[in-house]
């Protein structure tokens, strides 16, 4: 029998168990709000309810597979033709503020969160800001590269992102010729986005710059990359004990094969969905990434539905682990109280965002946000505390009773279940609104 005392994350064998509904750990409210914070920003009440209601299978098989309605209410297909609509018009004047609109609707809308969560979390492993690349239109085709690979094999993501011309203008890989090759992509490759420190010498830096020359700009107009064969290296190298005359996919193919390329996919996964605030030990890692290693590729899908199927994701000790994010905190605000008709003004999110520290397409560095405890400083927990005041104040252009009707709707308690991980001491604050401008800007509500 297990001991009551002993938290999943003391026994690796355990922590990645398949999580099964008990009276001593219930498939409630609580569970549920925990599942759609930390894998989807967060749930509408009535989804809270029915999820209670149907049970913890169909419940994850939604938030894995996306759902037929957005938390808005509208169908798929009609969240789909806005966005394609809104994408149309970025393109016939394309400006990063319009892109980061489209993305925060995205995610505020999206009828599969999940997703978008994800393409959040590989912008911040695979790092490239606006402020080198200069190009609108790159940056959306690089979010775009993270949405349609979330859940890729973790060698198809590499391939695209190798690929991808705002990381190759971000790394210095256009440009990168025979003659002389740039050793910043292959370095960074290696590094943060494939094994982590100390899996690499220098010498495979070296020989996988090499691998990665040929590339240049299709055109002046254009930030559009194009391989040239003939600035290619083709001669033979030696990466990671393995030699040949090696080009990109076949550094991406003999990456994907070392142990340490499933211990770091695996140790992301981690920080996204269980914990930023500590490091997993390597005991505890180490079952997660066995389990994602498939035929010499890493098999994120399979990491993703692992972690959220666990005793560990599932467990209370595993709550409050996580420090939300700007994006996290902003957009699950507006998804659990469902600020949707009208919504709130999308420019002035943005601001606050940024104000937070985290401006989407500008990561501070090619390591990404640090994420964790380094959201929280003076500054930004100043910041997050006035985000609460302008979402609930009315000067984020919701209508003047929506707390209101929101509280008449759910309740205040089903709202402190959607908002915090954690109890809080009562208040005795009537205003709804007033309410969770308090929950947003205490500790508990800065916690997923």
């Amino acid at each position: 029998m297990r001991d009551p005392k002993r938290s999943p994350f003391d026994d690796p064998d355990e922590a990645w168990e398949p999580y099964q509904p008990t009276p001593e750990a219930p498939w409630d409210a609580a569970r549920v709000a925990h599942l759609h914070r930390r894998a989807g920003f967060g749930a509408t009440w009535g989804r809270l309810q029915r999820d209670v209601a149907e049970g913890f299978e169909p419940s994850l098989r939604r938030v894995l597979d996306g759902e037929d309605r957005g938390p808005d209410g509208r169908e798929a297909s009609d969240f789909d033709e806005t966005v394609e609509a809104m994408r149309d018009s970025f393109l016939r004047n394309p400006t990063m503020s319009r892109i980061s609109l489209l993305w925060l609707y995205r995610m505020i809308a999206s009828p599969h969160p999940l997703a978008e969560a994800m393409t959040l979390a590989w912008h911040s492993h695979y790092a490239s800001s606006q402020a080198k690349v200069g190009s609108p239109e790159a940056m959306l085709d690089q979010n775009e590269v993270f949405r349609t690979h979330w859940r890729s094999p973790i060698s198809a993501l590499h391939k695209a992102i190798l690929a991808d011309a705002a990381m190759l203008r971000w790394l210095d890989g256009i440009g990168s010729v025979k003659a002389n090759p740039n050793e910043n992509l292959g370095r960074e490759f290696l590094e943060l986005f494939a094994l982590g420190v100390g899996h690499y010498t220098e010498r495979d830096v070296r020989e996988t710059a090499r691998a990665f020359t040929g590339w240049r700009r299709a055109n002046h107009q254009s930030l559009r990359a194009a391989f040239d064969a003939g600035d290619h290296d083709d001669g033979q190298k030696t990466i990671l004990g393995e030699t040949g005359n090696w080009a990109q996919d076949d550094v991406v193919r003999i990456v994907c094969r070392q142990p340490a390329a499933a211990e770091h996919v695996a140790r992301r996964l981690y920080r996204t969905f269980v914990s930023n605030v500590d490091d997993p030990s390597p005991d505890l890692i180490a079952p997660l990434a066995e389990a994602m290693r498939i035929d010499g590729d890493v098999d994120v899908a399979k990491g993703i539905e692992l972690i959220l199927r666990s005793r560990l994701f599932h467990d209370e000790t595993c709550r409050s682990k996580c420090v939300k994010s700007p994006a996290a905190l902003a957009i699950g605000a507006v998804r659990s109280c469902e600020a949707f008709s009208p919504p709130p003004d999308l420019d002035e999110l943005e601001i606050h965002l940024t104000r937070m520290g985290q401006r989407l397409f500008f990561p501070p560095s090619v390591a990404g946000w640090p994420g964790g405890l380094s959201w929280l400083d003076n500054s930004t927990i100043l910041a997050r505390a006035n985000f609460a005041a302008w979402f609930t104040g009315g000067d984020a252009g919701l209508a003047k009773d929506h707390f209101h009707k929101l509280a008449e709707r759910n309740g205040l308690e089903g709202l402190q279940t959607l908002l915090v991980s954690a109890p809080v001491d009562p208040s005795n604050e009537t205003d709804p609104a007033k309410v969770v401008r308090r929950w947003l800007s205490m500790p508990e509500g800065q916690l997923g």
